[in-house]
């Protein structure tokens, strides 16, 4: 063995020993084998990013940021480094351009030339803020194109070729929601352009960037602002597009359905499907956004009219039914495939002091109850191994966008119907495991619909919720005060005007904040969820006890998304090792309102079943 590769060798046993010690929480063990292992060969990506992992369990997030970013510098396309470094800027109010996270993002994606198709939603909500913050910066396009967007000013050719051409944009538009003001401001202005004005000779890669901006628009379900003036430009060319074939004319008549497709949906066209039909001839890329925009909606709406109805709906949810039939949500795109085990060994690592017999059967059945678009319940179905899952919601657009992606995904074990949870106490079945995520309060009466949930469980089983945080909605509260005072409504149009409005703010006013809660702010769907909805209900732990016992329901514990929260509960808290004493998370929460999160999601079960 040479030199070399003996060094390389202690290099790999020294981090596999240091990885160790982090999972068991021996820092200073693991911090000593890292920096043997750095001294010997300081550009070992791998041994920054355990580096970086050790720095953010002590607190020390922006040494994690560089030690994260020294990493990305030494292996361009290194994953975990730039999953890990996005995650941290997700939470920063500012990311600092960097030439080194531009080249890892192309390195990782354009260059791969593969969305990343199996990465969870969370790390695509970081990837996509990370990746439209570089962007911004490197064409300076939020300086730039700030007034126009407030004042109704135009943009120049010139940026317009120059962003036509930079293929990490187009990459980025096509495949996440924006979340980059400065991306908003300047796509706005060449979607205004194109339409009032033509697109003009703007270079070679107009027609793929037309493409990418109509998947963006498309995919953020046209949230961006229009003026009166473009609207009457959309319906004189819509009419034009209802009367073409699919088929002639060339690049100018494939432009011009594109243009159409950056403000309203092809799929609402009178001759959707001739054009749906005719798609397959059409050159790339616009054959990839008739596939996304004409094909899948097309095929949802067949799903949607043979959905099965397993309840009647009752009056009460009408107004949250009517909702998210016009506006289905999440509009989730991107999937994480799971590592498969049986829910029997998920339930015996994280309940161990729970009697479960029910665990031994082969065949679990599981309930979502209000299972939206399906991300939720199809998650489930691909991790667990001996799950059958019933999802069931008001909406039917919501299930056939859930069914559809689960055929698409090849999941199986899932099953969509069309059903009030207030009625579901008719069903004649019970589930071992019932989960309602973000449902119960939009509900009129929330503690009714859980009487309803807790009487479909059979024997010992388990209960998983979310329901909204008072303290963690604060920002989400003053804006629904403002847009009340506004006199707004829920209508697109009215939400567009809303948003153009906090888009002109100076980054000091307090409802910027909102860009910063997450991604739901950019898509009009997540919006109407976020901040329009027709009903919504918040709670504190001391709320969440009353309800549960109201029940007769022991609570089993909050999921935590972060691990110093969990450290410092446990110091603050030391009567509760168990962290399952709501009146002790209640003092806790006063203390630290800041960490509160806006829903929290946790596990109960019945009072009195599955003690040992």
């Amino acid at each position: 063995m040479t030199a070399g590769s003996r060094r390389g060798a202690d290099s790999a046993r020294d981090l596999r020993v240091a990885r160790r010690h982090l999972e068991k929480g021996r820092l200073e063990k693991a911090t000593a084998l890292l920096q043997t292992v750095l001294s010997r060969d300081p550009e070992c990506a791998d041994a920054h990013v355990e580096m970086g992992a050790v720095l953010e369990v002590r607190g020390r997030r922006l040494e994690a940021m560089r030690s994260y970013h020294q990493a990305a510098r030494i292996e361009p396309g290194h994953a975990a480094a730039l999953l890990r470094f996005a995650r941290l800027a997700y939470t920063s109010r500012e990311i600092e351009p960097s030439e080194v996270i531009l080249a890892a993002l192309e390195a990782s994606f354009v260059d791969a030339e593969r969305p990343p198709l199996d990465s969870s939603e969370a790390q695509a909500r970081d990837v996509s803020r990370l990746m439209g913050a570089q962007l911004e910066a490197r064409h300076d396009l939020r300086t730039r194109c700030l007034a126009p967007y407030r004042d109704g000013g135009g943009v120049e050719a010139a940026l317009i070729e120059r962003l036509a051409a930079d293929r990490l944009l187009r990459f980025y538009l096509a495949h996440y929601v924006n979340v980059s003001t400065g991306i908003e401001y300047a796509a706005t202005l060449i979607r205004r352009r194109w339409l009032l004005e033509g697109p003009g000779p703007e270079g070679p890669d107009r027609l793929a960037f037309l493409a990418s901006l109509a998947l963006q628009c498309f995919a953020n379900q046209y949230a961006w602002f229009e003026t009166s003036e473009e609207t009457a430009a959309v319906e004189i060319l819509e009419n034009e597009i209802a009367a073409w074939p699919g088929e002639g004319d060339g690049v100018p008549a494939l432009e011009r359905f594109l243009l159409h497709a950056l403000y309203r949906p092809p799929a609402g066209l009178p001759n959707a499907t001739s054009l749906g039909a005719a798609a397959d001839g059409w050159p790339e890329p616009v054959r990839t956004f008739a596939r996304a925009g004409l094909a899948e909606p097309l095929a949802e709406r067949a799903i949607e009219a043979a959905m099965p109805r397993v309840t009647p709906i009752e009056a009460d949810s009408e107004a949250v039914r009517e909702q998210y039939e016009a506006n289905p949500y999440p509009a989730w795109r991107h999937h994480r495939a799971h590592r498969r085990e049986s829910f029997a060994s998920f339930a015996r690592r994280h309940f161990p002091k729970l009697r479960l017999p029910w665990l031994a059967k082969a065949r679990k059945h599981l309930l979502v109850a209000g299972a939206g678009t399906g991300r939720e319940p199809i998650a489930y179905a691909d991790r667990f191994a001996d799950l059958d899952v019933l999802a069931v919601d008001l909406s039917r657009a919501s299930l056939a966008y859930g069914e559809r992606r689960a055929v698409e995904l090849g999941v199986e074990a899932v099953a969509f119907r069309q059903a009030d949870i207030l009625n579901l106490a008719d069903l004649d079945q019970r589930f071992e495991v019932v989960a309602s995520q973000g449902v119960l309060h939009h509900m009129g009466d929330p503690a009714a619909g859980l009487r309803v949930l807790v009487g479909l469980l059979a024997p010992g089983g388990l209960l998983r919720l979310g329901l909204y945080s008072e303290r963690g909605r604060d920002i989400v509260v003053r804006a629904r005060v403002a847009i009340a005072e506004a006199g707004l409504g829920s209508g697109a149009d009215e939400m567009r005007r809303f948003r153009f409005e906090v888009l002109c703010q100076p980054e000091s006013h307090p409802l910027r904040d909102l860009l910063l809660t997450g991604n739901d702010f950019f898509c009009l769907s997540g919006l109407r969820d976020f901040l329009f909805h027709v009903r919504e209900h918040r709670y504190r732990p001391r709320d969440l006890k009353a309800l549960l016992d109201g029940q007769g329901l022991r609570f089993l514990g909050f999921e935590l998304s972060h691990a110093g929260k969990r450290a410092l509960y446990l110091r603050e808290q030391p009567g509760d090792p168990e962290m399952c004493d709501l009146d002790a998370w209640e003092r806790f929460e006063t203390a630290h309102p800041k960490m509160v999160e806006g829903l929290y999601r946790f596990w109960c079960c019945k009072a009195g079943e599955g003690s040992r």
